[in-house]
Formats: C-alpha cells, sequence, structure tokens
C-alpha cells in the first residue's frame, strides 16, 4: 500500500481521509503492524489496483461465493471448463499465472463495484 501510495505522490493523511481512518492507521497498515477491518478491504483493492494477497483454493471458493455466482459461470467468464475451477477450488490442481490474473482481475473488479454500489448507498 505504501508503494501505491507514494507513487501517487499522496500523504498518509490523505489516504486516511480517503479511508475514513486516521493518519496513524494508515501507518501501521503500511509497516504491518496492524491490519485493516474486513469494512476497508474492498475500498484498498479500489486504491491499490489488485488483491493483496494469494489467490489460494480457499480464497477462490470464498471470493466466488461472496460474488454470488456459480461455478458454471466463473469458469465461463476467465475461460476454463468447470470441472477446471472445481479442482482449482478443492485445491487439486493449481491454476497457471495467466489464469490467477484473470481470476484477481475478476475478484478485484467485483470488490471495486461493491465498494461503488456501498458508496451510494450511504449517499
Amino acid at each position: 500500500m505504501r508503494k501505491n501510495r507514494l507513487d501517487k505522490k499522496l500523504l498518509q493523511r490523505e489516504v486516511g481521509r480517503q479511508f475514513g481512518v486516521e493518519k496513524d492507521t494508515i501507518t501501521n497498515w503500511e509497516i504491518n503492524r496492524t491490519f485493516p477491518s474486513l469494512s476497508h478491504i474492498p475500498k484498498i483493492i479500489k486504491f491499490i489496483g489488485y488483491i493483496p494477497w494469494e489467490v489460494s483454493a480457499q480464497n477462490i471458493k470464498l471470493c466466488r461465493k461472496t460474488m454470488g455466482i456459480s461455478q458454471k459461470s466463473l469458469a465461463k467468464q476467465i475461460g476454463v471448463d468447470p470441472s477446471t475451477l472445481s479442482r482449482w477450488e478443492k485445491g487439486i490442481k493449481a491454476p497457471s499465472k495467466e489464469k490467477l490474473k484473470m481470476l484477481s482481475k475478476c475478484f478485484a473488479s467485483f470488490s471495486l463495484s461493491f465498494v461503488q454500489t456501498e458508496e451510494k448507498s450511504f449517499l
């Protein structure tokens, strides 16, 4: 997160305002002293532009279920057979780097649309 903040030439207090937290909270996140709450994760994904954790078998299934889509639908979006996605979710096989990138983009775009929906609902 720090690298993205510096690349955007933003101060910690400016990023803190975007997330609704104090400057010290941003400092603690950047030095891994504390972790953001779940409610901040979609905003962090939007800020940095990618999912900041490894896409593992458990994460694939969790993200898909969070998105509320079927294996068949997600498989179609990333161009694989549903049985392949099922094997990934069970940890039997691992996705290629290319497919991991596609999954990350798919999950990140969902997170971004979730953030935008949440922001509109609070206006």
